[in-house]
């Protein structure tokens, strides 16, 4: 999904939050807890009259966060067994814009609004099922939460979208949430010289 909103980043805006996973049909189990969807990144503007500098350690990130991963419910005939439900989206990228009149960014300085990865979904035998992890402030992917049958769908990072949830062999499986989608990164120049050398995670409007 690409992102939305104005490229330029007017208005700001942060990301948005992953849906919420899926529930078995209550009719025959009781209810399970499905994963919570992964919050959006934020917003963040860096306005500067002169230079700004970001040095070789600068970091500046607007992740989205980590699905959640689904809780089992049993069955409500008493029999002990148990059905799946679906792990949480992860939230997507937020936003990032920095301007000033001259703008000196070190080659190894970055910017992210990578999203986050999908929670786990549970399977009818139980198993290690686990959260998404958050979005990293690297060019690289959150993984998505582990899940014997549902695992979840890696984050939006670089030029790569984010990654389906893996759906559950069997009927009673709960599917992985979704990877969270890329945010939006802009950097300004107002004095005219644009920076060319810096890492951005999604790639950088730069004017």
């Amino acid at each position: 999904m690409a992102a939305v909103g104005e490229v330029l980043l007017v208005p700001l805006r942060g990301g948005c939050r992953g849906g919420a996973g899926g529930q078995e049909d209550p009719s025959c189990t009781r209810e399970g807890t499905p994963g919570a969807g992964g919050g959006g990144g934020g917003a963040i503007q860096i306005s500067v009259r002169g230079r700004l500098t970001l040095h070789a350690s600068a970091q500046i990130a607007a992740n989205g966060g980590g699905g959640g991963k689904g809780v089992n419910a049993a069955y409500s005939d008493g029999t002990g067994g148990h059905v799946g439900v679906g792990g949480g989206g992860g939230g997507s990228g937020g936003a990032i814009l920095i301007e000033g009149d001259q703008l000196q960014l070190d080659p190894a300085a970055i910017l992210c609004a990578n999203g986050g990865g999908g929670g786990g979904g549970t399977h009818n035998n139980d198993g290690p099922i686990a959260d998404g992890d958050n979005g990293v402030c690297a060019l690289s992917p959150a993984p998505g939460g582990s899940g014997n049958n549902g695992i979840g769908g890696p984050g939006a990072f670089a030029t790569t979208v984010a990654g389906a949830g893996q759906s559950g062999s069997r009927q009673d499986d709960g599917g992985g949430g979704g990877g969270g989608g890329a945010g939006r990164i802009r950097v300004r120049a107002a004095g005219g010289v644009q920076p060319t050398t810096f890492r951005a995670s999604p790639a950088a409007h730069v004017d």
